[in-house]
């Protein structure tokens, strides 16, 4: 996973407090504070006069909604005789439908004139009520020179599931830009009936407590569409029965009308990528100097609004050969530099796995970052490696771009962070560069061994006096 050059490697992903309390199982420090660091001074502050069990909170929803009930029985009579027929209307006809966020009900009084109806008063006007067409994206198809197929695509159920990420904790937000339509979302997600709030806690965090954010995607495309989210094989096996959280989530808090509200915004995004895409793709292709078929036929390339900012993944699918997920989160303008991040990372994965083991002497340099953020998010040693090449890559196709000063500042940056290896990449390409005969699959096993121990310690050691 990529995050925005610009940016720091973020340490509170999950640092939201669940709305009310939760057995201790889903916020102990043995399980949850491993993977997701999670602030208990903030969940005491937030929740110090709202600290219910879930079987008081649901008791008092349901005692509210049966004394409205009651109140609107009362009411009944006082209705019927009110001065609507007198007004030239039919009988009131009233409809009570529970809302969706709220244990409260809605009254709609049905005043259509009676054809019956005597005398000169004005009837009073039919409510009416018109909505304007929301636009539906449609996915856009393109071809590369060698004939591979991309697809830009917007997928309601990554945005459902991420909406339910953003509820349970999921809250980091960018140093550098924070999207405005991510926090008018969660800003509605918040307002919904607590009780529906903590089913989604409860259910979310249980499914994905341990996994990255790519695994939580891979369930997200590989349910079937809402409302139901059929679980396929694969899906069941990452995260069986959530399909049923979700529809319930889906349909309480009217995520399709949010969904369709927010068209425009993921139609922008794909404008955005439209023109970068082929071209990032195969300058990536030409810098690595791939040899032989391409193991990546489609690319898919999915933004996402309730991802965090400048932020991105890829990722494939179980039975699904040859075809590479790129999803990305929303940023301030299209990022030439995350799209080639997330491409470039499913080639190299598969190269480095081939020759971590060459990693093995300058593994006691992971030590050095033991006290570093990158640590908790890159682990174990040869992560870290990958993720410091991927980044060195990115930054030696930026200068061919002239952003030489961009690169730079990014590449000091990761020093300070933690990337121990770098600048030392960043550096060293330029030799594979200037070998046009060789591929970078070729060139991968003397990038590795280069690594100097004593060298990195003592650069390391001099950033952090």
């Amino acid at each position: 996973m990529h995050y925005c050059v610009e940016g720091d490697v973020p340490s509170k992903h999950w640092s939201k407090p669940v709305p009310f309390t939760v057995p201790a199982v889903i916020i102990s420090k043995k399980s949850f504070f491993r993977s997701f660091p999670f602030s208990i001074e903030r969940l005491k502050r937030r929740n110090k006069n709202r600290n219910y069990p879930l079987q008081e909170v649901t008791m008092h929803c349901e005692r509210s909604r049966l004394s409205r009930i009651f109140i609107l029985l009362l009411l009944f009579p006082l209705l019927a005789l009110s001065g609507l027929i007198e007004q030239g209307c039919s009988s009131p006809m009233l409809a009570i439908t529970p809302t969706l966020s709220t244990p409260s009900l809605v009254i709609a009084i049905n005043t259509t004139p009676s054809p019956s109806a005597t005398g000169t008063a004005t009837p009073l006007p039919s409510p009416t009520f018109t909505s304007t067409p929301l636009p539906t994206l449609t996915p856009v198809e393109m071809h590369l020179g060698d004939g591979r197929e991309i697809r830009l695509m917007a997928d309601e159920r990554v945005f459902v599931l991420f909406c339910a990420l953003n509820l349970a904790g999921y809250d980091y937000v960018s140093p550098v830009w924070e999207s405005p339509v991510r926090a008018e979302i969660c800003q509605h997600l918040e307002n919904l009936d607590p009780s529906l709030q903590q089913s989604v806690v409860y259910n979310v965090r249980g499914r994905f407590l341990n996994l990255n954010l790519g695994s939580v995607a891979q369930y997200a495309l590989s349910v079937g569409p809402p409302p139901a989210f059929e679980e396929s094989p694969s899906a069941q096996r990452m995260g069986s029965g959530l399909n049923r959280t979700l529809a319930k989530f889906y349909t309480e808090a009217d995520l399709h009308t949010l969904w369709l509200q927010h068209q425009e915004d993921y139609a922008t995004l794909l404008d955005g990528y439209q023109a970068l895409l082929p071209q990032t793709i195969e300058e990536c292709d030409a810098y690595l100097r791939f040899k032989g078929p391409h193991p990546q036929q489609t690319i898919v390339l999915i933004p996402e609004l309730m991802l965090v900012e400048g932020s991105g993944f890829a990722v494939q699918l179980e039975g699904i050969e040859g075809t590479l997920y790129i999803i990305l989160g929303p940023s301030a303008k299209a990022d030439y530099t995350l799209l080639q991040h997330e491409y470039m990372e499913s080639i190299i994965g598969p190269l480095f796995e081939r020759h971590k083991h060459l990693l093995e002497e300058s593994g006691e340099l992971y030590d050095l970052v033991r006290d570093q953020q990158v640590r908790s998010v890159y682990s174990p040693w040869s992560s870290l490696v990958r993720e410091a090449l991927i980044k060195a890559l990115s930054m030696r196709l930026a200068r061919r771009h002239g952003d030489e000063e961009f690169a730079e500042r990014a590449i000091q940056r990761w020093e300070a962070q933690g990337f121990l290896p770098v600048r030392y990449f960043y550096e060293t390409l330029a030799e594979y560069e200037a070998q046009e005969s060789i591929s970078f699959e070729e060139f991968l096993p003397h990038l590795l061994e280069g690594i100097n121990v004593e060298r990195e310690r003592e650069e390391y050691q001099a950033l952090k006096r």
